[in-house]
């Protein structure tokens, strides 16, 4: 009776499948005819139709809860369709640009895909993208996946919407496992939050609706996410290596440098979470002096690794940001190298930044993009801030321990893509984007958290974007008056120590208010 109600259930999966893939690889084919029709009709249904088998095949797997459902499907199907719906507007609603006029919201998108395309209808092997000489794909790993997809589908034409349907597809199935492992380690609440605004989170979508490597790499963080908290529960453990494993080598096929702060992340969670759990002190105290002794190896092996490359890579883009930039290199032209590494880097934990966003005089379709991609990072920081402050009001002992590790690594890992990409506005985001899934996390337990001080945090972010504001206003010429940069800055410290002062002040008289209540 149970073989038979799991054929069923399969029947009814495979039919579903099969038919959504045909009305939506129909409504693909039609909105963007690319080579002979029939060809682009079969791809899309074919790779349509097996995703969304996958995704419900997941979600079954995982329990088949109504609003795992919901999620995947509105992750799958948001990102392949404004992903196409992007491609068809850019010529039209773009600039004229090559990059653009081909409907690619990135350069970097446009330059792989195009090479792995030109590869895909060669005669060369696929294998080529692994070479030194195969400049488009540092990794090589997302190349090899487009190339390999336009060989065998696609061999009449270019048709980037297949691999958009890839991408979403690897996204979509890791926000199916996201929520189950969030209901397991936490509770059903505070996962439907999460994940939602995991799915919603305007510059997640910005950067997971192209042909880029984040929505791989999210997608498959968020399995090994599911595998560590599935291990602790003791049940499906043949799956949790099977994922683990494969997982960790797509994902470092695809970007083993970002891959890397992701194992940090979780790696470093397994072993508090382990730590945790075991009676003995003594045994816990060896495993804490482990845990350390393997952090500081594990950085210095990454530092002897990466060094050279990461020294070079940050010099350049600090260079670029200076050329580029007029504003950057007016005030810092003349400063010491340390000082302008430390400015652009916490120029571009703000970025992208909100008044600049709102001013600026660019093509309607970006500043709408740029303008909600800034409103969403504007919400988020107050919070991640305040996070600093908030754990340690964490009274449960493990939920500390996981905030803290979480927080920590998170902004190491905002600070690092800031220096990284030299405060970028483009780049930077997109590395941090990377670690959405620990910044919702925290965003929820925060909140949790809330007090006076969140408040204040966030009128401290909100009066430096009106002192900005000004200053941008001038910039584009709406009035001549502005403060000078010294005085803005002398500003917006003078109201934050005001505010964190008449905060000290209340904390003081509600202990004080505390003792005389215990007293009487």
């Amino acid at each position: 009776m149970e073989k038979e109600s799991r054929h069923m259930d399969l029947k009814k999966i495979t039919i579903l499948s099969a038919t959504s893939g045909l009305l939506l690889g129909g409504l693909l084919t039609y909105l963007y005819p690319e080579g002979q029709w029939w060809i682009g009709l079969i791809s899309s249904v074919l790779l349509i139709s097996v995703s969304i088998f996958l995704l419900l095949l997941s979600v079954k797997f995982l329990g088949g809860e109504k609003t795992t459902l919901a999620l995947t499907l509105t992750a799958f199907l948001s990102r392949l369709l404004v992903g196409v719906l992007l491609m068809m507007l850019l010529p039209e609603i773009g600039y004229d640009t090559d990059q653009q006029n081909a409907g690619y919201l990135f350069q970097d998108a446009y330059a792989r895909d195009t090479a792995a395309w030109k590869l895909a209808a060669s005669e060369d092997s696929v294998f080529t993208v692994f070479n030194a000489e195969f400049f488009e794909d540092q990794y090589g790993g997302l190349s090899f996946l487009s190339a390999i997809t336009y060989r065998f589908l696609s061999p009449d034409a270019h048709r980037p919407s297949l691999v958009l349907i890839l991408s979403s597809f690897v996204f979509a199935v890791g926000v199916s496992f996201f929520h189950a492992a969030l209901t397991m380690r936490w509770n059903s609440k505070m996962a439907k939050i999460v994940a939602w605004l995991l799915v919603l989170y305007p510059e997640g979508i910005f950067y997971t609706v192209s042909q880029m490597r984040e929505p791989f790499v999210i997608g498959v963080a968020m399995v090994l996410f599911w595998c560590v908290v599935q291990w602790f529960e003791r049940s499906k453990r043949t799956y949790v290596y099977r994922f683990a494993l494969s997982s960790v080598l797509f994902m470092l096929l695809i970007s083993w440098r970002t891959g890397m702060g992701v194992l940090l992340i979780l790696g470093g969670w397994f072993w508090i979470e382990y730590i945790i759990q075991i009676d003995d002190q003594q045994k816990r105290r060896k495993l804490w002096f482990v845990f350390i002794a393997m952090l500081v190896l594990g950085f210095i092996s990454m530092g002897i690794i990466t060094g050279k490359w990461l020294r070079v890579s940050i010099w350049w883009d600090m260079r670029e940001m200076m050329v580029n930039s007029g504003l950057v290199a007016f005030f810092l032209e003349d400063a010491p190298e340390l000082i302008q590494w430390g400015f652009i880097t916490v120029y571009g934990i703000f970025q992208v930044v909100l008044p600049a966003a709102v001013i600026d005089t660019a093509a309607p379709f970006w500043k709408g993009i740029t303008i909600m991609r800034s409103a969403g990072w504007y919400l988020l920081l107050p919070l991640l801030l305040y996070g600093l402050y908030a754990v340690w009001r964490q009274k449960d002992r493990s939920e500390k321990l996981v905030m803290l590790w979480f927080i920590i690594i998170s902004w190491g890992w905002i600070v690092f893509s800031s220096l990284r990409a030299g405060g970028d506005m483009w780049d930077n985001p997109r590395y941090r984007t990377v670690f959405l899934p620990f910044f919702m996390i925290l965003v929820v337990m925060i909140w949790k958290l809330r007090d006076h001080w969140l408040w204040r945090v966030a009128s401290i972010e909100g009066f430096a974007l009106l002192v900005f504001t000004q200053w941008y206003l001038s910039r584009h010429q709406f009035f001549s008056w502005h403060l000078p940069m010294a005085q803005m800055i002398g500003v917006i410290l003078a109201f934050s120590a005001i505010i964190i002062g008449t905060g000290v002040y209340h904390e003081l008289k509600e202990r004080r208010r505390s003792k005389l209540l215990i007293q009487n």
